[in-house]
């Protein structure tokens, strides 16, 4: 995976879904690291893309940590 063919969101978001499983104690990052990330992303695409397609964002969030949690940890 070449970084530098990223975008500088895309590459943000990888780094926040890196620091999401690591501060969950958690190996790998999971899609849903990443999906939280990029809706959590500020002044990025997916949360008004979520918006317009009248999606409960926290409720999406909720689900996702909920899901994180159930992730094994080290």
């Amino acid at each position: 995976m070449d970084l530098n063919k990223f975008t500088i969101k895309s590459t943000e978001a990888l780094q926040a879904a890196q620091e999401m499983a690591q501060g969950m104690g958690q190996q790998f990052i999971e899609t849903s690291h990443l999906l939280l990330a990029l809706v959590r992303q500020k002044n990025g695409i997916v949360h008004p893309m979520l918006e317009k397609l009248d999606i409960d964002i926290k409720a999406l969030e909720t689900d996702l940590q909920k899901d994180l949690s159930r992730l094994p940890k080290v």
